[in-house]
């Protein structure tokens, strides 16, 4: 009936305990997979770039890609503690370049602010803060102190002009 050598008391306890550790194991992982691998990284423009076009899309990344509906908020503006700006919506299936945003047309030499909040299966994941400064007017004049110094400039013409008639 028993098989020779084997104790029948200690293998249910044995095999209960594997079994829990496995359980626990497992579920310690799936949350911290869950609340880690979900944060939104690598935005193009770079975080402090400089020089960045007035018409920049926002790109970023996750660590993992997941069949799993998601949808992004993007938090933008020109304040370090950006607010809300729009929602990517449901996306179904990410690839490194289907996470963008576009915010429109930029003011020239503005430093701007933004993030990232992820939403995935009920939990909410915000990524930093990141900031990059769009490109300064590329003509190098500025055109409010142009037209007063031409003004200046040709008055006196203008007065000897007056004289010949």
């Amino acid at each position: 009936m028993f098989c020779k050598g084997r104790n029948r008391k200690g293998t249910p306890n044995f095999f209960f305990l594997a079994i829990l550790l496995v359980v626990a194991s497992l579920l310690c992982a799936g949350s911290a997979l869950a609340r880690t691998v979900m944060d939104p990284i690598n935005p193009t423009p770079e975080d402090g770039e400089t020089g960045v076009p007035t018409d920049v899309v926002l790109y970023w990344e996750v660590e993992f890609a997941d069949a799993n509906a998601q949808s992004y908020d993007v938090y933008f503006g020109t304040d370090p503690d950006p607010l809300y700006f729009d929602s990517t919506g449901d996306v179904e299936y990410m690839e490194p370049g289907d996470l963008y945003m576009d915010v429109g047309e930029l003011e020239e030499g503005e430093t701007y602010y933004w993030r990232v909040v992820a939403h995935y299966l009920g939990d909410d994941v915000s990524g930093s803060t990141w900031s990059f400064k769009t490109e300064e007017s590329s003509s190098g004049c500025n055109t409010g102190i142009l037209n007063p110094l031409l003004l200046l400039l040709l008055a006196p013409l203008g007065m000897l002009l007056r004289k010949l008639r």
